[in-house]
């Protein structure tokens, strides 16, 4: 009998605890995510420290600082400040401005001209701040004290660039971020370490050991699940690095590398290559390694670069004839990367000079970069690999759509939502026009949040990161600025994801809109509140990116990249910016990065205040069901000087009024915000399912409220602002 029960026991725990392979992790649904940028969220070593290099392609003409670092930078100055070191570059970049655009265009394929404020942007990619592992593990503190429940990280793989995207080599964690020695002010590696990073054979995993930085994150890992937090790593499996273990391979053994057909390039044993080659294969690779002694092949060979020509990220081969369209050969070293990082095993390895073994737990997920760029047929394989390895294991594509496609269950549990995104920039930021030149009305929003409900699959909906912000967007904070909510993106196509990016209109270096990454205002804070009471009221996982609960600005990349703010370091005060450049289409214009106005100055610290507001939500939206894994409706009514309406009822768009319910079983939550800037307040009868006679709290204000004989709650809500109603207390 006791069999029978074990057996039924292992039926159960598949069927329940497991899932089928099309099912979603069940940890996944509603909890609250936390983006780290690792280079800049916390500098835990200086032992570690060091500094950037300058792009290969610059050194070309300026051989001198070939593989020159950078100094360090300081965490706490001025953004907008350029060191003495930095400014040296400047002008020297600047003296060789015409070679330095001959050089751009040989290396990546192009025709363009640089303007000085291009060259700008290659100190800003330089610099490195210090952020480790160490100073990760020494915020867990801080993050659990916030509320988070799960964290992602950006790249950590070892890789020559401050975000990573460009991995040189997925078997090990950065050195650089991991510890080291530090020998006359240098880091220096372990002995063993060099010896380990220095093995090429990709294929057999079983010789590939662990670092100290392995060692390191795998224990950080494991810190993370004691203090009741998940991982999720980022995989960036469409492209690597030009200077990656791969290419260097390649560029030492030419055809006889076994590498040559996991990427898009093509190899002249003449070094001469046709026209049409020379064009769909627009980097070289010589750029990488000039060093024709040691990588005789290095002339020979020419690639494709990620999108075509960005020649610092190999583009990876895909071809119909492969069964998963990426050779053979590089699928199974995915395959073991995945293993490598998110199954469960015994590890053991040098740790600071101690021999070190313990049980590693894995990391909880992996989020796929660019998820498109690879064919969903290998993606169906690595799904079925990955739940192979760890059953429970979450799959997040990148994708800036609504993903109906890709969250069939056959390939990726959830995606990085940006449709959320599109929502509240739609409602609540872009909506400054007066009367009829508004865009965005109620019943349109109703009508796009109702589809996306609608259409994705009801299991997903409580997986999907809820996100306003991430590396790849400027901060939602200076989207606060009112001179920010004018610049509106292209125009948006009815029932379509609007790409905000598309326009590039947020980046300081390309831009002619005069975007303003001035520090916002205590009224522009207020506004935030709005944002994020919707973000923590809206179906899905909220993702916070490092720095928005602590009130960080900043336009898109590299501006949205800064380093973190911490109360124990003094900041020196940032230089007010525009990134708006005079005369963008004459080759005397754009001489700088963004347009600077010294005379005026942003002091920098941690909002306190913000921090608490963040907390208090988080807390709020974990204590009810209707908030994390609940139902989203807007079928209820309002009433609005003396007028009563469905939400989302065209007849009153010009009430400006939207929100929605969220509900699970008889707990119930509702989120209002009022739009309408052509008024101080409205006073605002919401009909809600809460009891009547009942207490209900309105989360923002932090204030309670009671409800009358037919369910309704009286508010005075003021303009640009949201309130998030729920019971004090769940049953």
């Amino acid at each position: 009998m006791a069999k029978v029960f074990f057996v039924l026991e292992i039926i159960l725990f598949s069927t329940f605890a497991v899932g089928s392979p099309s099912s979603v992790p069940e940890w996944s649904k509603g909890i609250v995510w936390y983006q780290i940028f690792p280079e800049r969220f916390r500098n835990g070593s200086l032992k570690n420290d060091q500094g950037g290099e300058i792009s290969s392609w610059v050194a070309k003409v300026l051989p001198e600082l070939r593989g020159k670092a950078m100094p360090v930078s300081d965490w706490r100055s001025d953004w907008f400040e350029y060191s003495p070191e930095e400014d040296r570059l400047r002008t020297l970049f600047r003296q060789n401005l015409p070679e330095l655009t001959q050089a751009f265009n040989e290396s990546f394929g192009t025709n363009a001209y640089l303007f000085p404020r291009n060259l700008d942007l290659e100190i800003y990619l330089g610099r490195r701040y210090g952020g480790d592992l160490e100073g990760i593990r020494k915020e867990i503190p801080y993050l659990k004290k916030l509320g988070v429940e799960g964290v992602y990280l950006n790249p950590v793989f070892v890789s020559p660039s401050l975000h990573k995207y460009d991995t040189a080599d997925y078997r090990h964690i950065d050195p650089y971020f991991g510890p080291t020695l530090n020998q006359a002010g240098k880091p220096t590696l372990y002995e063993e370490d060099v010896e380990i990073l220095s093995r090429r054979d990709l294929g057999d995993d079983s010789t590939w050991g662990f670092t100290n930085a392995d060692i390191d994150f795998m224990n950080l890992v494991n810190e993370f699940h004691k203090a009741g937090m998940r991982v999720v790593i980022d995989g960036v499996f469409n492209h690597s690095a030009a200077s990656g273990i791969m290419m260097e391979d390649i560029a030492m053994r030419g055809p006889q590398s076994p590498y040559t057909d996991w990427i898009e390039a093509v190899i002249s044993t003449s070094g001469n290559f046709s026209a049409n080659e020379r064009q769909y294969y627009p980097c070289l690779l010589a750029d990488a390694f000039p060093n024709q002694e040691k990588f005789p092949f290095a002339t020979k060979v020419r690639f494709r670069g990620w999108t075509g020509n960005v020649c610092t990220m190999p583009q990876v081969r895909k071809s119909n004839e492969w069964d998963g369209a990426l050779h053979p050969d590089y699928q199974e070293f995915v395959f073991k990367i995945a293993k490598r990082w998110l199954a469960p095993q015994k590890v053991s390895g040098m740790l600071k000079g101690r021999q070190k073994s313990f049980q590693f737990e894995g990391a909880d997920g992996i989020r796929l970069d660019v998820y498109r760029d690879i064919p969903e047929t290998f993606w169906r394989k690595f799904r079925n690999r990955v739940k192979e390895i760890r059953p429970d294991a979450l799959i997040l594509a990148e994708d800036w759509g609504d993903g109906f496609d890709i969250l069939k269950g056959d390939s990726a549990d959830s995606l990085m939502n940006y449709t959320v995104r599109t929502i509240s920039e739609s409602w609540m930021i872009d909506n400054t026009g007066p009367g009829d030149e508004r865009k965005y009305f109620p019943s349109w929003i109703k009508g796009f949040v109702d589809y996306r409900q609608k259409n994705q699959r009801s299991e997903v909906i409580p997986s999907l990161w809820s996100m306003l912000e991430s590396h790849d967007t400027d901060r939602i904070y200076s989207k606060t600025k009112m001179s920010n909510r004018v610049l509106l993106p292209p125009p948006r196509v009815l029932g379509q994801h609007t790409l905000w990016d598309e326009a590039d209109i947020n980046r300081p270096h390309q831009t002619n809109s005069p975007y303003d990454n001035g520090k916002p205002s205590r009224e522009d804070a207020e506004f935030y509140k709005a944002l994020i009471t919707f973000q923590m009221s809206y179906t899905g996982a909220p993702m916070i990116y490092y720095g928005a609960e602590v009130g960080m600005w900043g336009a898109d990349d590299p501006t949205n990249r800064k380093p973190m703010l911490w109360e124990d370091l003094k900041f020196e005060d940032e230089t007010q910016c525009t990134t708006a450049f005079e005369d963008a289409g004459a080759r005397t214009g754009g001489s700088e990065f963004c347009q600077r106005q010294f005379s005026t100055k942003y002091s920098v610290a941690p909002d306190k205040s913000l921090f608490e507001f963040f907390q208090r939500l988080i807390a709020v939206r974990k204590s009810h069901k209707s908030l994390t894994v609940g139902d989203l409706t807007m079928d209820f009514f309002l009433e609005v000087e003396g007028q009563k309406f469905q939400m989302g009822n065209p007849a009153f768009d010009r009430k400006f009024l939207w929100g929605f319910e969220r509900k699970f079983a008889n707990d119930y939550a509702y989120f209002i915000s009022n739009q309408n800037l052509s008024v101080e307040s409205q006073n605002v009868t919401l009909y809600t399912r809460f009891a009547p006679g009942s207490l209900v709290k309105e989360v923002v204000t932090d204030s309670e409220l009671r409800v009358g004989t037919q369910g309704e709650v009286r508010l005075r809500l003021p303009r640009d602002r949201a309130f998030l109603l729920v019971k004090p207390q769940v049953d």
